[in-house]
């Protein structure tokens, strides 16, 4: 999980010169079979140039 906020709010500090990056957490609980669970919910949201629409698919495949 931190390796990969890392990645993430690194990428989007690399591609902005200015602007904002905002961090949401939520915690949402729920009973599963008797037994109480966290679902984590985290949300990155910034202001740089982003991903072009044409290379969005690519980016979930292996390798790219």
């Amino acid at each position: 999980m931190r390796q990969i906020l890392f990645n993430v709010v690194g990428n989007a500090l690399k591609f902005k010169e200015q602007g904002y990056i905002q961090i949401t957490i939520r915690a949402h609980l729920y009973c599963r079979n008797l037994e109480e669970k966290v679902w984590l919910e985290i949300a990155v949201k910034d202001t740089a140039i982003g991903i072009a629409g044409e290379q969005q698919q690519g980016i979930f495949e292996a390798f790219i």
